[in-house]
């Protein structure tokens, strides 16, 4: 799948078609149980970057809370957010954020 292509509805699809596929809880420790219902096309892209960088599942999901957090504030400060061939120019650019 092309990150052209993503929808993240398509990727965290609703059970009903009206609840949230995202489920929160906390523990008695106060830690935070989130559950979350994802498609296959989800789930394998989750397993292919946890085989390509050679990490588990919880890295890949960690450092793209890193990633999103990073671009948001970028977004945020008017600087533009995409992928480059090298450090003058991008290539591509993230929208939407």
């Amino acid at each position: 799948m092309s990150p052209n292509n993503l929808e993240p509805s398509s990727l965290l699809p609703s059970v009903d078609g009206s609840t949230s596929p995202v489920a929160v809880a906390a523990d008695d420790a106060g830690r935070m149980l989130v559950t979350m219902t994802m498609s296959e096309d989800a789930y394998a892209m989750l397993e292919r970057l946890a085989l390509a960088t050679k990490q588990d599942l919880s890295h890949v999901v960690g450092k793209a809370f890193l990633l999103y957090e990073a671009a948001v504030e970028a977004h945020n400060e008017g600087k533009a957010v995409g992928i480059a061939p090298n450090g003058d120019a991008l290539e591509t650019e993230f929208t939407g954020l």
